[in-house]
């Protein structure tokens, strides 16, 4: 069970630090200034992962600000009016599209580092297994050890504490080695 607790949270952390990584390369990709942007190219990246429908609509609408503003770049004169609301347009809409690009990326890395705290942890647990497992069987085998003299205590009709544990060291004639040990029935 630790172990597929672990196996989870493994392919849990790597697809964060993937999410980590495309967030990273569409905040870069979207922080360039000018027209260099083409939101279009940057639509494939989300294609499949949980990105995808929340950002395909503010990269659309990005792409077709630029796409506005290149074209009264064409008809307009640099000074017009309408090509300074159209450039304050496409850095708004680049302003709302980083600042959630950036808000994901902190809960991608706020969720990536405690899914890293959570695997340190689980470590350390499996790290103390092998020992907790000695402690258990010891504690079995005193267990197991104890119920016997009692049982032994029992047979032999109140024969003391002390004298159990010393009939249940004795060796038995099944356990006995005959050339080394010469037993001795009861």
């Amino acid at each position: 069970m630790l172990l597929e607790r672990s196996e989870k949270y493994e392919d849990e952390l790597v697809r964060l630090i993937l999410d980590v990584e495309l967030l990273t390369a569409l905040e870069r990709a979207t922080s360039i200034e000018g027209s260099e942007i083409n939101a279009n190219d940057l639509l494939p990246l989300l294609l499949g992962t949980k990105y995808e429908n929340t950002l395909s609509t503010p990269l659309r609408l990005l792409q077709q600000r630029i796409d506005e503003r290149d074209l009264l770049r064409i008809e307009a004169t640099p000074v017009h009016p309408s090509l300074a609301a159209s450039e304050e347009r496409v850095a708004t809409q680049k302003r709302v599209l980083l600042e959630s690009l950036r808000r994901m990326k902190e809960g991608a890395e706020r969720q990536r580092d405690d899914l890293k705290r959570q695997l340190g942890i689980l470590d350390s647990q499996s790290a103390i297994l092998p020992e907790k497992e000695i402690e258990w069987s010891s504690a079995a085998c005193i267990q197991h050890q104890s119920e016997i003299l009692h049982a032994a205590s029992r047979e032999r009709g109140g024969v003391s504490h002390q004298q159990s544990r010393i009939r249940a060291a004795e060796p038995h004639p099944a356990e006995c080695n005959a050339s080394r040990v010469a037993c001795f029935a009861e």
